[in-house]
């Protein structure tokens, strides 16, 4: 009932967020309604405060502020600590704050010093580009802070400078279309780029990586009526739209028309 009211969820919504976070229910009220009122008013989410609790309701679990007052610095583990140290340590207007946390309530229970900032980092030294400018891919690809480092990041940055491609084209590309750094290695882009180089070609062959990102089924079609033309030097096969004057293959805007 307190969810209802508080937040204006309706009867189903209240209990799909109980049904995702039974421990909300070992919490006292006055507990989980103070970090509604931070999201609210002291963080200023206004009506987005609902939307982060229904679509991330463990964030009910936490202190909204540290026992003392929230006054020891950066060290404390409360929300109130939390946003104050991403706000410090990343930079961040409020703007670019609350875009973050709604976009990616996650981040609040995410490591700091020891899975974000790394992960930002990394990205900074292996294109030799500042700071900002990695940490405004992060913001831009929210969902890149919740993947592992070691298991999923480097070995990506890793597969794509073993192929030849220069450094600054693979940044260019993953900043135009951050989606592919979110694509399984294994199950797409490793085996779409082994069918290239099988095909004899190249990365540097396509307009873009757009090609990463499509389904399976878009990407299939796509080859068949964008890539077989390109490699039989007929280009007239290729859709009027996505034919090319500099001889790169299209990366086609909607690869949906492409399905057969």
């Amino acid at each position: 009932a307190a969810l209802e009211g508080r937040l204006g969820l309706t009867p189903e919504e209240a209990i799909a967020t109980i049904a995702r976070q039974p421990a909300i229910l070992t919490y006292r009220v006055e507990a989980c309604l103070s970090v509604v009122d931070f999201l609210e008013l002291d963080l200023g989410l206004g009506p987005e405060a609902r939307k982060l609790v229904y679509q991330y309701p463990s964030i009910l679990t936490r202190r909204a502020f540290d026992p003392d007052g929230d006054a020891g610095g950066s060290g404390g583990t409360s929300l109130a600590s939390r946003v104050r140290q991403l706000r410090e340590e990343l930079e961040l207007t409020d703007a670019e704050l609350d875009s973050l946390i709604v976009g990616y309530p996650q981040i609040l229970s995410l490591a700091l010093h020891t899975n974000v900032l790394p992960k930002i980092r990394c990205v900074a030294e292996f294109f030799g580009v500042p700071f900002r400018d990695a940490r405004a891919f992060f913001l831009k690809a929210k969902s890149m802070f919740g993947i592992s480092l070691e298991k999923n990041l480097r070995p990506k940055l890793d597969f794509f400078a073993a192929l030849g491609v220069a450094r600054g084209k693979i940044w260019a590309e993953i900043v135009r279309r951050p989606r592919v750094m979110s694509a399984s290695l294994e199950k797409r882009i490793r085996p779409r780029c082994d069918r290239i180089a099988a095909a004899g070609l190249g990365l540097d062959d396509f307009s873009s990586w757009r090609f990463l990102e499509m389904t399976d089924s878009e990407f299939e079609a796509y080859w068949e009526q964008c890539v077989v033309p390109y490699m039989e030097h007929d280009f007239e096969k290729a859709p009027e739209k996505y034919q090319r004057s500099d001889g790169k293959i299209p990366s086609t805007s909607n690869a949906k028309k492409l399905k057969k």
